[in-house]
């Protein structure tokens, strides 16, 4: 009688084929962390490190994994390196792809953030990739559900209605608009802000990611006294200048970002959510709709806030102005396939949150 082998189960597969992976890149990075990368010259030496990151961390907060560059060779990190990794449950077997960004101008500090919905045990791999010189790292971590609130998600039963993904909290939006908070040098007086809101009950504040002006209409508004009426992504020839700063577009001013991701940290710890504005109508001054500057602003963005679980997007205030609302399409992306993006269509907001994904609701909104 012949005996027949018992079949493995597809999980089996998929957890051995994972761990293959693992191995494989491990050996990857081994090699690649030892071969230098070199400039025109031949002569330049680029070494590359994971520092440690957490074994384990609960689910929506983020893993962070920090690259720190030796001899960076890039003459501009912003533009010239791209740092990449793929995250996903070791049980499912998908992978999700993942931007890291630069966290330093001189090129020596790189982050990737992953956001974890479900708890689990965890595979992923990084890539750090300057022109021909490729380095791989790859490891494991836990994450562990523990009560957070999670995402802002449309209630699957209710539509219209939000909820907050990992505590079922339904979500009643009560919000208002600090646009120049992080005008403020004091970061004490943007947290006693954001204490005074949360006391009032309120759940939801949009701050300008970018923006400067100095008309403030009928406003009691007066710079001075450590606050000032811009903010400043990019680094610039002249910060003071509201009008023309000259701001180079190719780089980010990492010290405001910083700034920004610390303002993130604190309203999330209180549950209050931030909707995040790209850009505003009172500003003079923009990237160019459309243009590579403005898609490497979206990018970077997303790769340093979105794994915040509090983060909404704003494409901007009233945009109308100075471009239309058919470049507001992200390329690549279907209209209203955009989770997370509140649309501005000549002035009328229209909110798409997670889970608003359907062009019909998008219009039916516009409509109403």
């Amino acid at each position: 009688m012949r005996m027949r082998r018992k079949r493995p189960k597809p999980n089996s597969y998929i957890l051995a084929s994972l761990v293959f992976l693992i191995a494989y890149l491990d050996v990857a990075c081994t090699k690649s962390g030892s071969n230098p990368a070199s400039t025109e010259s031949g002569k330049h030496e680029e070494q590359v490190t994971a520092l440690p990151a957490a074994a384990s961390i609960e689910c929506y907060d983020f893993f962070e994994m920090t690259l720190r560059v030796d001899k960076p060779a890039a003459r501009n990190p912003f533009r010239d390196v791209k740092v990449s990794g793929h995250f996903g449950l070791i049980a499912k077997g998908t992978m999700l792809a993942v931007d890291g960004f630069c966290d330093d101008p001189d090129g020596t500090v790189f982050r990737i953030r992953f956001m974890p919905a479900q708890a689990g045990d965890y595979a992923y791999s990084v890539t750090y990739r300057r022109g021909g010189f490729e380095w791989v790292y790859a490891g494991t971590f836990k994450a562990a559900k523990t009560g957070r609130a999670g995402m802002l998600r449309a209630d699957p039963e209710h539509p219209w209605h939000f909820i907050w993904e990992g505590s079922g909290d339904h979500f009643f939006l009560n919000g208002t608009t600090a646009f120049l908070l992080m005008g403020w040098s004091d970061e004490q007086v943007i947290r006693d802000s954001i204490d005074r809101l949360r006391g009032l009950e309120v759940n939801r504040i949009r701050v300008l990611l970018d923006g400067r002006t100095d008309d403030f209409l009928t406003e009691p508004i007066r710079p001075g006294t450590g606050f000032r009426g811009y903010v400043d992504p990019w680094p610039a020839k002249r910060p003071r200048d509201v009008q023309n700063p000259h701001f180079n577009y190719g780089r980010f001013n990492c010290v405001y970002w910083q700034k920004f991701e610390r303002m993130l940290r604190y309203a999330r710890d209180r549950g209050v959510n931030v909707s995040v504005i790209f850009g505003w109508n009172g500003a003079k001054v923009h990237p160019p709709a459309g243009s590579e500057d403005e898609h490497r602003y979206f990018r970077y963005a997303v790769a340093r806030l979105a794994a915040f679980s509090n983060v909404t997007w704003d494409l901007g205030d009233d945009l109308d102005r100075f471009r239309s609302e058919w470049t507001l399409r992200t390329p690549g992306v279907p209209f209203g396939k955009a989770p997370g993006i509140t649309f501005f269509l000549n002035g009328t907001t229209v909110f798409l949150l997670m889970g608003w994904n359907n062009e019909r609701v998008i219009r039916d909104s516009v409509d109403r």
